[in-house]
């Protein structure tokens, strides 16, 4: 799987997936900061990358949203910020690579949005 980290995760987490052969980009250290959340989905679904964020309350709204339109979307990931706090980059690295094993082996669909939790 494919993914864009929401600007308010750290590009270090994605500098260091990649590391891990994961495919990451943080849109903080790309041509898409600033973009506002409708146009960094619409970026993630034209790119067909899984967003990955921990604004839950926008992007839910968002996704079904873009559900109701009937986008093909590649996903939504929402991170617990009780699971995953900012402090733990380490953690939320690790929590992907799982998730992104789960999505490849077909065990996981985020296509209509999953919740990274412990």
């Amino acid at each position: 799987p494919r993914f864009l980290l929401d600007e308010m995760i750290s590009p270090r987490v994605a500098a260091q997936a990649r590391k891990t052969g994961l495919d990451i980009v943080a849109v903080s250290a790309s041509e898409w900061a600033g973009q506002d959340d409708r146009t960094l989905f619409r970026t993630a679904i034209e790119e067909r990358r899984i967003l990955v964020t921990y604004n839950v309350a926008d992007f839910m709204r968002l996704l079904s949203d873009f559900l109701k339109e009937g986008l093909d979307l590649p996903g939504v990931i929402f991170v617990s910020r009780r699971a995953f706090p900012f402090s733990d980059p380490r953690g939320l690295l690790k929590g992907l690579a799982a998730l992104s094993q789960k999505i490849e082996a077909g065990d996981v669909d985020p296509a209509s949005g999953i919740f990274l939790d412990r």
